[in-house]
């Protein structure tokens, strides 16, 4: 046991000095997929932070005007329970990205869930700290984000809440191979991860209508929040805030959205 919280404080103690290192030369932003003519933001306050994504592009305009956004506060009581859907997450090859805004784990396309008799396959899970989405006003110490996408191309969002707790051994092994630069990817098809190991135990959920979390801020997207949070460690959330700091959109305006409960 000794050993084993040695080796996280010097897993913690090697990559915050690199992230430091390394934070002078990163940029405010990057390219990624929902944003392919690489337009900078980020999640600060000023001139490039999420009051201002919508002066920053035509193509960022809903940012601005739309009526679903997300993330949202939960502080309605959900609608009648309409039944819970089904994940089939399986073990697949590590994969990750460091896009500069968050970290990201690109799924092989094995895993999907299974949402009013519709498959949606998981394209990729990435880390926010702390929580976008609140609940009747409390904040958590992280949000997970599993985007799946239909063949139709619709898109589900799977929020889980995270706190600090017991080391989560998925986690660990994603930062023993953490890309620490802006734009670097790490592979190892040998690394096994399990996205099911960042679901909690109950998988009832709350649901509602709403939109991407970043620039494009694309909306018709539908948001299943687990309504139990999972444990991170307290050095592993320090790490992804060292680098990747507040990468949070604050919450947007319900505007009578419905929020069912699954």
């Amino acid at each position: 046991m000794m050993e084993s919280k040695y080796r996280a404080v010097s897993v913690f103690t090697v990559v915050l000095t690199t992230a430091l290192v390394l934070s002078a030369c990163s940029s405010s932003g990057s390219n990624d997929d929902d944003n392919p003519s690489g337009i900078l933001w980020d999640y600060g306050g000023g001139t490039l932070g999420p009051a201002a994504w919508v002066n920053l592009s035509v193509d960022f305009a809903t940012c601005g005007s739309g009526q679903a956004q997300s993330p949202i506060d939960i502080t309605v009581d959900p609608a009648d329970d309409v039944g819970q859907f089904v994940f089939d997450y399986r073990e697949e090859g590590l994969d990750l990205l460091n896009d500069g805004h968050t970290l990201i784990f690109n799924s092989d396309g094995v895993a999907d869930i299974m949402l009013d008799g519709v498959d949606y396959d998981l394209k990729y899970f990435h880390f926010h700290v702390s929580s976008e989405h609140l609940l009747k006003g409390q904040e958590f110490e992280g949000e997970i984000h599993f985007y799946h996408e239909s063949a139709a191309g619709n898109i589900a969002v799977v929020a889980v809440w995270v706190n600090s707790g017991g080391l989560n051994k998925a986690m660990a092994a994603i930062l023993d191979n953490l890309p620490v630069s802006e734009g670097e990817a790490r592979k190892d098809a040998t690394v096994r991860i399990d996205p099911s190991d960042f679901l909690p135990a109950d998988k009832k959920s709350y649901g509602y209508e709403g939109s991407l979390s970043e620039p494009p801020c694309t909306e018709g997207v539908y948001w299943i929040v687990m309504r139990d949070p999972i444990d991170l460690g307290l050095t592993q959330l320090g790490i992804l805030r060292t680098f990747f700091g507040e990468n949070v959109r604050p919450v947007q305006p319900l505007n009578g959205r419905p929020i069912i409960q699954r």
